[in-house]
């Protein structure tokens, strides 16, 4: 009897044994891709100015050309300001007389408060040497205002360098007659670069601490330094600004920013196809259960949101069905 039962046992286990499909699986950690993404990109400049004339004068001299590197401060354009020179030398000379009367004034002042003193003057005329000193400096004030804005339309005849960087056109030529606002040479700053790329918003959620400027086979570290908070009406993409940590390029260039996705994919050959829809097969105790991915697109890798200790079915998935039990092949 007891072999009997034995032999019946052992036929059922084979039973069973023989209808599971034999599998294998790999824990979703080790088949986990960060695939390398890029965007493409231009580096632009901080600042490319048109510096402009702020007076009306003859260019003097232009001792820059096209392509010349030049430094803060350095001397572009030179107008012809003698007009200008002699208004405020006009000047200089006017507050020198306001000088030598408010002198004068305050010694007369003192004159009077000493007289007070020993009753020898009226109060009323200490109050008119008060009254005349404090015109005096009020209209020395005035002429101080006036000596400033000389001397400022003095400054602008030198129009010089805001910054560092490169003459890329003369607007104007010597002997020319420039006018206020009259454009004279456009430099382009070279030491204030930043990377502008434009992304999908799903690569900006995804951006790691680090990334790559992709110029001519070369690789330029970037830093984040801006991600626009706004979608673009037509690309519907998000801009991107990013700064050169060390190394940088050209303003102008076009190239491609690359980094490696902070989150794991999963390869697209894994990707099964049940009732229509894309996902994968998972292992559940000795059960095949299907998980499906909204998000999967035939051919291309997917982003997928489990557990990294879940099984995936690698070899016998093309046939398994959801429910189907499952023998792991070791």
């Amino acid at each position: 009897m007891n072999r009997v039962v034995g032999l019946c046992l052992g036929l059922l286990l084979c039973s069973a044994s023989s209808a599971a499909i034999q599998v294998t699986s790999e824990p979703l950690v080790q088949l986990l891709i960060y695939p390398k993404q890029s965007a493409p990109a231009v580096v632009e400049s901080l600042n490319r100015s048109r510096l402009s004339a702020q007076l009306s004068a003859v260019i003097k001299s232009m001792p820059v050309r096209v392509g010349d590197l030049v430094e803060v401060g350095q001397l572009l354009v030179l107008l012809d300001c003698r007009e200008y020179v002699a208004q405020r030398d006009s000047q200089l000379s006017i507050r020198q007389q306001y000088k030598l009367q408010l002198k004068l004034a305050e010694s007369q002042l003192q004159r009077s408060l000493n007289l007070r003193q020993s009753n020898s003057i009226s109060e009323e005329k200490v109050e008119l040497s008060e009254t005349e000193l404090n015109v005096l400096r009020a209209q020395a004030a005035s002429q101080q205002q006036q000596l400033n804005q000389a001397q400022l339309l003095v400054e602008r005849c030198r129009v010089v360098a805001p910054y560092a960087g490169v003459v890329r056109q003369r607007l104007a030529n010597r002997g020319e007659l420039a006018s206020i606002g009259t454009a004279l040479l456009e430099l382009q700053q070279l030491d204030q670069l930043e990377v502008v790329a434009q992304l999908r918003p799903t690569q900006a959620e995804q951006l790691p601490g680090e990334l790559m400027f992709d110029y001519r086979g070369q690789q330029y570290p970037l830093v984040v330094r801006r991600a626009l908070p706004l979608l673009d009406e037509s690309s519907r993409t998000q801009q991107l600004r990013l700064q050169f940590r060390d190394r940088s390029v050209p303003p102008g260039v076009s190239g491609r920013i690359s980094w490696r996705s902070k989150k794991g994919y999963l390869p697209a050959d894994l990707l099964i196809r049940r009732a229509g829809q894309l996902g994968v097969m998972l292992l559940d105790g000795d059960q095949a259960v299907f998980h499906r991915l909204d998000t999967a697109i035939e051919g291309q890798p997917v982003l997928i949101e489990l557990p990294l200790d879940k099984r995936l079915v690698v070899e016998g998935r093309q046939g398994l069905q959801a429910g189907d039990l499952v023998l792991e092949s070791r």
